[in-house]
């Protein structure tokens, strides 16, 4: 059931790839209160194709970076859509509570240790701008290698980075269609199945301010102690560290 999203042209053009797959799309998407006229944030959004790709469905999307160069080829793109360059800790450039729906990908922070202080803060600024009931997703490549440990983070740490905010948590792991050369050798036997974790916090009812969510985040740090979230952040983490991070 690969095939479920619109692959039809636009006006005699193609759609523009979103850069997930349409199983992890499908996951975000259709088990979501997210359909047109929705506001969704693309945090990480790169050159912005998901971003356009969101578009096409005629949902509100906007763009954010931390890379000047991919935020200028977005804008070159789509100079109808809302893109900004946000440094990894700044606070975004957005009000409060604006999104029915945030998925974050590939951000600094996020790919070191997920009980740090740098990563429980970006993760902060993301949640304020979720609107009450709303989500926020975090979606990280899952690569098992053949001594059982991950090349990125474990799925207990994104539930544990998670577990200081107040809200309903749920971490799923989206294999690789076996359409992939990949997945054929892990039906033969010789690796593992790669694949996605989308780890999704729904948030409360309730509007929360900014300065709260940095209050959870702050306690979240002082609990975490001072061991990383998993033993290939412990090795990866200070290398992943932003350059930047906001007082």
């Amino acid at each position: 059931m690969d095939w479920m999203l619109p692959v039809r042209t636009v006006f005699g053009q193609s759609p523009p790839r979103p850069g997930l797959s349409r199983r992890v799309l499908r996951h975000l998407l259709c088990s979501r209160r997210v359909g047109i006229g929705s506001r969704v944030l693309d945090a990480g959004c790169g050159g912005g194709h998901l971003t356009q790709f969101l578009h096409q469905l005629a949902i509100d999307a906007a763009g954010v970076d931390a890379s000047e160069i991919a935020i200028e080829q977005a804008r070159r793109a789509a100079p109808h859509l809302q893109f900004a360059c946000v440094p990894d800790g700044e606070k975004l450039p957005f009000a409060e509570q604006e999104f029915d729906l945030v998925v974050a990908r590939s951000l600094i922070s996020h790919q070191a240790d997920l009980l740090g202080a740098a990563a429980l803060h970006v993760t902060a600024n993301l949640l304020s701008v979720v609107r009450p009931g709303g989500e926020l997703v975090l979606v990280a490549r899952f690569e098992p290698q053949w001594a059982d440990q991950p090349g990125g983070h474990l799925r207990s740490c994104f539930a544990r980075h998670f577990a200081p905010f107040p809200g309903q948590c749920k971490v799923s792991y989206i294999a690789d269609s076996l359409l992939t050369p990949a997945a054929w050798k892990w039906v033969v036997g010789r690796q593992p199945r790669w694949g996605y974790v989308a780890a999704a916090l729904r948030i409360p009812e309730r509007p929360i301010p900014h300065a709260q969510w940095h209050a959870w985040a702050a306690q979240g740090r002082a609990m975490g102690g001072d061991n990383a979230c998993c033993a290939w952040a412990a090795v990866n983490g200070e290398a992943c560290q932003p350059r930047h991070q906001a007082a």
